[in-house]
């Protein structure tokens, strides 16, 4: 992963940036979908894993200095992260709790951090830029 390591206060390029942010959104994008994908049996496991693999993602994406004109939509991105990684507690605690897994998923869709990191990719979107992969969602 690239941090930044950034003179004079610019962060990295938005190239630099495009990399190492993608590669933190599609962490958070495959630990959703090992999530989904998880059996009724796993998926308190599952949503656990997911909690500790979004922590670690929100701490990779706050150790990036992002380009100058996107630190509103950097900040807005690490808090949504963040903030998804708090409410997975309460997706596994739902899963532990032995609900079915589809009362999970529709849990996990209705996430209001998913809200917030949409919110994120709409100031993304107002500088003309744009992360890889597609984002952060559910298929639920």
């Amino acid at each position: 992963m690239l941090l930044a390591v950034a003179c004079g206060g610019g962060g990295v390029s938005k190239e630099e940036y495009v990399v190492a942010a993608s590669a933190q959104l599609g962490e958070v994008d495959a630990a959703l979908a090992a999530l989904e994908a998880a059996a009724p049996e796993t998926a308190a496991a599952a949503a656990a894993d997911v909690q500790r693999r979004l922590v670690a993602a929100a701490d990779a994406l706050a150790g990036i200095e992002p380009p100058g004109e996107l630190a509103a939509a950097h900040g807005a991105l690490i808090e949504g992260v963040q903030a998804l990684a708090g409410e997975v507690g309460g997706v596994a605690a739902l899963a532990a709790a032995g609900a079915e897994l589809s009362a999970v998923l529709d849990e996990l869709a209705g996430l209001p951090s998913l809200a917030r990191l949409a919110e994120a990719r709409e100031l993304f979107e107002r500088e003309d830029f744009e992360l890889e992969p597609g984002w952060v969602s559910t298929s639920t």
